[in-house]
């Protein structure tokens, strides 16, 4: 080996290592800068005509283990997802309160039975009353307050949607900003560590919000695609919108997500807009859309189905009973039936007039079968077996002693001269329409109302008249698993028959699915894609003849209604305002009762009973996560109150696994990317000693020069 060569080697071996010392010294100083990957010298030897020359520096790497990095997003994905999930489940559970507080459904259902056990025994009690009256305003408003929380829990879901959403454009931006230098860098062999380092906390924090796959090309440019294939990040950057709705009720159709491809350098859009949801597989923006489209509309329905059970439950027993002293006037809910409507029902009620004394003024016997009814006792008429020919028989039978009208879909029956009335239910033959007596299916003494029908059977049939003005239009939109609006479909009003509307409702629907009429006289709705498919009401201009009362609200279509079960549940506000309405008592008319007898009586508990036994067995409708059920109104709440327990102890118990998962994942990242002092001071050593070994050559080549000059002299 020459002189010069063994210089070179020394200089060589010193300008390698002094770079080295700096590469350390570098991590050494970042030891605590967040994001901060370890770099790694590489040193190559340096060959001149295939004879071996000295070392130099290779390349400084980044300590990035591509399989970690993976593992890293995915569990930053999850994590996100499941992290929504607990939070939002966490505030709902807390909302309902517990047995502690006695806020719970449960525990507001066992204090209103309570109060009627009392009452029971002393049905002319004005306290118990009272008390009772309170305890039912109690379980209404918490029912009321607990669906209103669902959509308030939805409406903040959006609204971190949205702000989601800007932080995923803010997140593709940057990394498509990011990418172009880095690719220059790379092509004119700098690594560009300190951008790199940028890049990759973005895109770990993007992951975190949404599902990603990362590939990065040899010329350092990274594409960035949802695990769905679709392109965030190539050499253009996407960029999603999010509709911000303000208040969020029931009847919210929330607009979908859509995403467009843009031009990293001009913003100019390239392609169409798609819907975004369908991309969505993971991280906390799926989390959260399944939450305000999945999760908590399916809990709503849940709430709603409690609610509505349990009005139709007390409803009817307390249109089966009477207050002490009669009401002078009943006047029903909107029904949604026309006059002109055939009025279906079968079995036998009875009406009566009585003074204030609970004596018997005036009595009519209905035969709904046979289509006559009796007045005190007397001979049978027939009456013209629509609901506007029935009341205007059973206003002229009642005479001078009271009145009946139906107006816009509400019957009321008036007593004259200060008397009150009542209905009674026929013991061996009660009347009926669509599983609901005469009385029951107007509305004529319900204790609890909605803002929507709580019950969806019409007791309508096919070849009625359907009542809607021709052209009227009702818009349709079925929502997909991923929370997009995969379809829409407009139903427009023609023929005339309730036939005439299932069958344009299925033209209408095509492929999407198919409607029903049922044979209590409501219109189901089953999408070809299962249940997973959520009809919403994206618009209704349809009304019935001059009731107010819409098409999809009639038949209880789409999931809206089921919702508004529950948000609007009170106590009757006429029975809020005088406790002493309770309906307590019953009418007692046998065949032989005579005008004058007492046949409603301050101390008759009979009532208060039917009201007691009502909760024992109730009809629950299909909702949300929960099936078509009959039990007692106290274990349908019971078993809500426990099926939110232990979906928000999934979640949170999901949310703690995913966690711990991604502080595993990152703990391995980081011991492998992160600066470990220990092993940077022992390079630092080894890198001094070369550096030292590097001199030590030079001053022995300067040496061996100095001698031979001394030879040369």
């Amino acid at each position: 080996m020459s002189i010069n060569s063994i210089l070179n080697s020394g200089l060589s071996a010193l300008l390698a290592n002094q770079a080295a010392l700096r590469t350390t010294a570098s991590n050494i100083s970042n030891v605590n800068t967040p994001d901060y990957v370890r770099r790694i010298v590489q040193f190559q030897s340096q060959t001149t005509d295939g004879v071996l020359g000295g070392v130099e520096l290779g390349s400084v790497k980044r300590a990035v283990d591509q399989y970690l990095n993976g593992e890293r997003l995915a569990a930053s994905s999850t994590a996100g997802e499941t992290d929504a999930a607990d939070r939002f489940l966490d505030q709902l559970q807390k909302a309902m309160g517990g047995v502690a507080d006695g806020r719970d459904p449960a525990s507001r259902v066992a204090a209103m039975t309570a109060g009627l056990a009392q009452l029971a025994t002393d049905p002319a009690s004005a306290a118990m009353k009272a008390d009772f009256v309170q305890k039912m305003k109690d379980f209404a408003q918490g029912i009321a307050d607990l669906a209103d929380k669902t959509q308030d829990l939805r409406a903040q879901a959006d609204a971190e949607i949205g702000t989601t959403i800007t932080r995923v454009n803010d997140l593709t931006k940057r990394i498509a900003e990011l990418n172009l230098p880095i690719q220059k860098a790379t092509i004119a062999g700098d690594q560009a560590s300190i951008l790199r380092d940028e890049r990759d906390a973005a895109v770990r924090e993007l992951a975190g919000l949404i599902d990603i796959k990362v590939d990065e090309g040899a010329s350092g440019r990274v594409n960035v695609t949802t695990t769905s294939g679709y392109t965030l990040v190539s050499e253009n950057a996407s960029e999603a919108s999010h509709i911000e709705l303000g208040a969020v009720s029931a009847e919210t159709v929330f607009p979908g997500l859509t995403v467009v491809r843009r031009n990293a350098s001009t913003g100019a859009q390239i392609g169409p807009a798609e819907a975004f949801e369908k991309h969505i597989t993971g991280g906390s923006l799926r989390g959260l859309l399944d939450l305000r489209d999945t999760t908590l509309p399916n809990i709503a329905e849940q709430i709603g189905a409690m609610a509505a059970g349990a009005a139709e439950a007390f409803n009817a027993a307390s249109n089966a009973s009477s207050a002490w002293p009669a009401p002078t006037s009943l006047t029903g809910r909107d029904t949604g039936l026309l006059a002109s409507d055939a009025l279906g029902f079968t079995g036998k009620s009875a009406i009566a007039v009585v003074d204030g004394q609970g004596k018997l003024v005036r009595r009519v016997d209905v035969d709904f079968t046979a289509g006559t009814l009796s007045v005190d006792g007397g001979a049978a008429t027939a009456f013209t077996s629509t609901v506007g020919g029935f009341t205007t028989a059973l206003n002229t039978a009642l005479g001078g002693t009271g009145s009946a009208s139906f107006t816009d879909g509400v019957l009321t029956l008036n007593g004259s001269g200060g008397n009150g009335i009542a209905v009674q239910q026929d013991a061996t033959n009660p009347s009926d329409r669509a599983g609901r007596g005469f009385s029951h299916t107007f509305g004529l003494n319900d204790v609890f109302v909605s803002s929507v029908p709580t019950s969806f059977a019409t007791g309508l049939k096919s070849t009625d008249a359907h009542g809607f003005t021709a052209g009227q239009q009702v818009q349709f939109g079925l929502r997909s698993a991923s929370g997009a609006i995969s379809q829409q479909f407009t139903y427009t009003v023609s023929g005339s028959t309730i036939g005439d509307v299932v069958n344009g409702l299925n033209a209408a629907a095509g492929t999407n699915g198919s409607f029903a009429l049922g044979a209590d006289g409501s219109i189901a709705f089953t999408p070809t894609g299962g249940s997973a498919q959520r009809l919403e009401i994206v618009g209704d201009s349809t009304e019935r003849g001059t009731t107010g009362v819409s098409l999809t609200e009639l038949f209880g279509i789409g999931s809206r209604y089921k919702m508004a079960q529950g948000t609007g549940l009170s106590v009757k506000p006429s029975l809020a305002a005088n406790p002493n309405a309770v309906p307590t008592a019953q009418l007692d008319l046998s065949s032989t009762t005579a005008i004058g007898d007492i046949v409603l009586a301050s101390a008759d508990n009979k009532g208060a009973l039917a009201l007691q036994a009502a909760g024992a067995s109730v009809k629950f409708a299909a909702a949300g996560f929960a099936g078509a059920q009959s039990t007692s109104l106290s274990t349908y709440a019971s078993s809500l109150v426990a099926a939110i327990g232990q979906r928000s102890a999934s979640a949170t118990n999901a949310a703690s696994d995913a966690a711990a998962l991604r502080k595993e994942v990152e703990e391995r990242a980081v011991s492998h990317e992160g600066v470990n002092l220990d092993e940077e001071l022992a390079n630092m050593m080894v890198f001094q000693q070369a550096y030292n070994a590097g001199a030590r050559l030079i001053t022995t080549a300067q040496k061996l020069y100095d001698e031979l000059l001394q030879l040369m002299r």
